[in-house]
C-alpha cells in the first residue's frame, strides 16, 4: 500500500484542482447553484488530501525492544481504536501512532 500513496495523492489533488477550477467557472458564469452543488466534494477532496498527507505510513518499531509492528494492527484498548497504536507482541509496551511509548501499559 506504501507505494501507491504518492499516485493517490496525485490523482486526489487533481480531482481536487479540476473541482476547483470548475466552481470558479460557475461562479464567472453566474451559476450559483452549480457552484454551492460542486462545494460539498471539494471540501471532501481537501480533507480527504489533508487525511493522505499526515497520514503515517512508515513502519513502525517497538521503542524498547525494536520489533517491526504489523501494518494492519489489531487494537487492544479503545484508545488505540480511536487514535491508533500498537502493543507489542514481544515486550508488551503500548505506543501511539506514531510509535512513541506511552504510559497506558496494557
Amino acid at each position: 500500500m506504501r507505494k501507491f500513496v504518492p499516485i493517490l495523492k496525485a490523482v486526489l489533488a487533481g480531482s481536487v484542482g479540476v473541482l476547483a477550477i470548475a466552481i470558479i467557472l460557475n461562479l464567472a458564469i453566474g451559476q450559483f447553484d452549480g457552484a454551492v452543488r460542486m462545494s460539498l466534494p471539494l471540501l471532501f477532496g481537501l480533507y480527504a488530501f489533508f487525511f493522505i498527507g499526515r497520514a503515517n505510513f512508515a513502519a513502525i518499531r517497538c521503542p524498547n525492544c525494536a520489533t517491526p509492528q504489523p501494518f494492519w494492527r489489531r487494537p487492544n484498548s479503545f484508545r488505540q481504536l480511536m487514535w491508533g497504536g500498537w502493543t507489542c507482541a514481544n515486550c508488551g509496551t503500548e505506543m501511539d501512532r506514531h510509535g512513541n511509548a506511552t504510559s497506558h501499559n496494557a
